[in-house]
């Protein structure tokens, strides 16, 4: 809701939208509006002029879960046999620095 406040309030010259976004990500994982969604984003934002917020909140939610995942599909380990990790010690071994100095 504090997204679509200040952006209705058009506080800057340019990037209104943008600031908007940002702020509303401060402290929370963050939404990602996707390119593709612009359409569908503006038209729950216009529903949310009209006093109608719960599509923009289940916009907003659905777009949280989607990046949400991205991060978590980044993070996970791989399961490709060449992929395999290893510790900076093993690293060090293979290089002219020390582990501390590559856990810096």
């Amino acid at each position: 809701m504090f997204h679509h406040k200040l952006a209705s309030v058009h506080p800057f010259w340019d990037s209104n939208g943008r600031v908007s976004r940002i702020m509303m990500n401060v402290g929370y994982p963050m939404a990602i509006i996707l390119k593709n969604d612009r359409q569908k984003y503006y038209r729950v934002f216009s529903e949310a002029d009209k006093g109608n917020y719960n599509n923009l909140f289940e916009f907003v939610a659905q777009s949280t879960v989607r990046s949400l995942n991205i991060y978590l599909n980044t993070l996970a380990p791989s399961r490709k046999k060449e992929d395999i990790l290893i510790t900076l010690a093993e690293l060090s071994k293979q290089c002219d620095y020390t582990p501390d100095y590559l856990k810096n």
